[in-house]
């Protein structure tokens, strides 16, 4: 347990407070209107929203978009969840610890020298235990795990003496919290009740059960086309409220009216889970603690939890979760006595401190990107397989770029480890060709 490593715990304890002293930007409380507009997109996910919420509230469209943009872009705040699955995309957690020369390495180094990294969605590394990694993967249906996991085996900075994790996540929780219990409006200025509080309610109250329609069916749904695959990958990492926004500031060659045709008739019927919390809500959280547990209470337990603001858990049908909480540094073993209660194994923890401000040469400790687009053939419509995508990786992505209307956008959709290839003149010039001609055409 990680109660044990209280050596650890002190320094990264010490190390956020030196941040704190010299200055380092804290997450600021939400404003009124923001609280109300991060509460209805949470219960009212899709487009045109904006529009029809500032009619609702007396407010000016143009001062609620100006509100929408700063939460979207700014805080960073909201996200859309997707269903890989539906998609024709199985989920893969690995967990595994680094050598000690490579406990810091960046996340976005790591994932260069990771197999298969076309296919990775997310990294985090944790500071406490220091090293330890817990990797998502995307591949597609009936593929195998095995030769990622194989070739995992073989790099040189794994530490190939503990074992390495690997679970199928088949069943998504998406955080959308109970405004009305943990976040009530009178006190939005205060922000939400803290972890401690939130604890309390829940040992008095019990574990919330999910009913039927929080359940998301596994059906497997027709294959997105390439266009819908790179809506989707744009929205999860972006918040995009309306069709025109996406049309004029997206990266795509599509009209408003192609746009919202795309979300509505493709996407959100089909693939849309909702809208989710990508930051914390409560200002006081410094830090990430994560935690994966099985048991006969995982699934209500991992449910309730992300029904708070302070914890966006991943469960599957085999009662196992991987949870990630925003919490204060000192809330541990506070995490720690609450899970006591319940009938889990904890298999896994891990911690990491939030920087205060992302700066030029900082080490990044985490990486999360949208689905794997750049593994979609556009004339099969269909994902290619593991071995296929890496073979063809470079040409389609020469041919993805010619959806593009700016070459300078196609960094905003590449994972940040292809960035190299996102200044290759031989894209470049394909994207340059393709907007001349369609200058012509007008």
């Amino acid at each position: 347990m990680i109660d044990k490593q209280e050596n650890e715990k002190t320094s990264e304890t010490k190390l956020i407070k030196r941040r704190r002293r010299k200055g380092g930007k804290q997450l600021r409380r939400l404003s009124r209107y923001e609280y109300i507009l991060t509460k209805t997109v949470l219960d009212n996910p899709g487009f045109e929203l904006v529009r029809d919420f500032a009619d609702s509230l007396g407010l000016n469209y143009l001062t609620l978009v100006r509100i929408a943009r700063k939460l979207a872009f700014r805080k960073n705040l909201l996200g859309m969840a997707f269903s890989p699955y539906r998609a024709g995309l199985n989920r893969y957690l690995i967990v595994f610890r680094l050598k000690k020369e490579y406990e810091r390495i960046d996340a976005r180094e790591l994932a260069k020298k990771l197999p298969y990294n076309n296919w990775l969605k997310s990294i985090m590394l944790t500071t406490l235990p220091m090293g330890d990694a817990y990797v998502y993967y995307l591949i597609p249906q009936g593929e195998s795990i095995e030769p990622i996991v194989k070739a995992l085996e073989n790099i040189h900075l794994i530490d190939q003496s503990q074992k390495i994790f690997v679970h199928r996540m088949d069943l998504t929780y998406y955080q959308r919290p109970y405004f009305e219990i943990f976040y009530p409006e009178y006190r939005y200025k205060e922000g939400p009740l803290t972890l401690e509080e939130s604890f309390r309610y829940i040992s008095e109250k019990g574990l919330f059960e999910p009913d039927k329609s929080e359940l998301k069916d596994l059906n497997p749904k027709p294959p997105p086309d390439i266009i819908d695959a790179m809506i989707m990958s744009l929205l999860e990492v972006s918040y995009i409220f309306t069709p025109k926004w996406l049309s004029l500031k997206g990266p795509f060659n599509i009209g408003v009216r192609k746009a919202r045709y795309h979300f509505v008739r493709h996407i959100r019927d089909k693939y849309l889970l909702g809208t989710y919390i990508r930051s914390p809500l409560d200002p006081r959280a410094d830090a990430i603690y994560i935690m994966v547990f099985r048991g006969r209470d995982a699934l209500p337990l991992g449910y309730t939890l992300s029904r708070t603001p302070h914890a966006y858990v991943l469960c599957d049908l085999l009662d196992i979760c991987y949870a990630t909480f925003w919490i204060r540094s000192d809330d541990i073993r506070l995490i720690n006595k609450f899970m006591e209660q319940y009938s889990i194994e904890i298999i896994s923890q891990g911690y990491r401190e939030i920087l205060p401000e992302e700066k030029e040469g900082q080490i990044v400790r985490s990486l999360r990107v949208g689905l794997p687009f750049i593994n979609y053939s556009i004339k099969g419509r269909r994902w290619y397989s593991l071995d296929e995508s890496v073979k063809r990786l470079d040409l389609n992505i020469k041919r993805l770029a010619s959806k593009l209307k700016d070459a300078n956008l196609l960094k905003i959709l590449l994972p940040p480890h292809f960035e190299e290839l996102s200044k290759d003149p031989r894209i470049l010039e394909k994207i340059a060709r393709k907007k001349a001609s369609e200058k012509d055409e007008n």
